[in-house]
């Protein structure tokens, strides 16, 4: 809990920092809560918004054991996205992006959220976000 209130002061502070200096964010050497901060900022959504989506689709994790988070309908890693979805906002997004990627998953779904699609996660009910 301690971790998450921290990760959320962050992204509060990065709220003032200007999006394009912000852009690029090594995954490899990220945390899951840093790259849903940047992502978010770049795009200009709440990253509070995003990392409770997050938490409640997977608890934060697109692995778990080594094997990509799966929910009972098929849908896969960190913001349980439906394989079909997934392939519709990367080809509205104008990319190519692997689902595998956690990277990915989170750009995705800032640009989503930036586009108003909120509504594609069950969570976003759940936590209060619609």
């Amino acid at each position: 809990m301690k971790k998450l209130i921290v990760v959320l002061l962050l992204g509060m502070i990065l709220s003032f920092v200007p999006s394009s200096s912000i852009k690029y964010v090594r995954a490899e050497e990220s945390t899951t809560e840093e790259i849903i901060i940047v992502q978010a900022r770049y795009y200009g959504v709440s990253a509070v918004d995003m990392l409770r989506v997050a938490k409640c689709e997977s608890d934060l994790l697109q692995t778990k054991n080594g094997v990509i988070v799966k929910g009972q309908a098929g849908e896969l890693g960190i913001f349980q996205y439906m394989p079909s979805t997934f392939k519709w906002f990367s080809k509205m997004l104008g990319e190519e992006l692997n689902i595998n990627s956690k990277y990915d998953q989170i750009r995705l779904t800032a640009f989503a959220f930036s586009k108003g699609l909120q509504r594609h996660w069950t969570c976003s009910r759940i936590v209060g976000i619609l």
